[in-house]
């Protein structure tokens, strides 16, 4: 039984000591939060009518990410950097259409989502706007900005 009772005091001990060590690390942690950028991240599903070309459907999406943008800004003045991605759901096969990460300055300059956005290729074949037989034309690809590899932080030209 006094073992016990020590096992149990030992225990109290190093709670209570913890305790003290624990608030300090936690404003720490607190403080370098409030230090970071605002960031707000918007996930948005929509379904497309499958009557429509997938260039609609991305042109729809456009404009959602456009004005949920605007409207994010807008309504959080310490927002500072939104990442937004929309996906379409046809028949409840869900794929993402496009995603784009805008910073308030940015936006501010040119507040033209088209600027910061990045299409899923595979997206129209996903949600079924393509089909896969061999006669059938190939999806075209979405106007996108293009990137060279020398411009991934990544590349190496050894």
């Amino acid at each position: 039984m006094g073992i016990h009772r020590g096992i149990v005091s030992a225990t109290f001990l190093i709670f209570t000591g913890l305790s003290a060590i624990v608030p300090p690390v936690f404003s720490q942690i607190q403080e370098f939060k409030t230090q970071q950028p605002e960031r707000q991240q918007i996930d948005l599903i929509f379904s497309p009518n499958t009557n429509q070309s997938f260039e609609d459907v991305l042109e729809q999406a456009e404009s959602i990410a456009s004005n949920s943008v605007e409207q994010g800004f807008a309504q959080n003045p310490e927002v500072t950097q939104i990442y937004i991605r929309i996906f379409g759901d046809v028949k409840g096969q869900v794929a993402p259409l496009l995603f784009s990460k805008v910073y308030r300055s940015d936006w501010q300059t040119e507040p033209k989502i088209d600027r910061w956005i990045r299409y899923f290729d595979n997206s129209g074949l996903l949600l079924g706007f393509y089909n896969n037989s061999s006669n059938s034309s190939s999806p075209p690809i979405p106007p996108t900005s293009t990137f060279s590899r020398e411009d991934d932080p990544g590349f190496r030209d050894d």
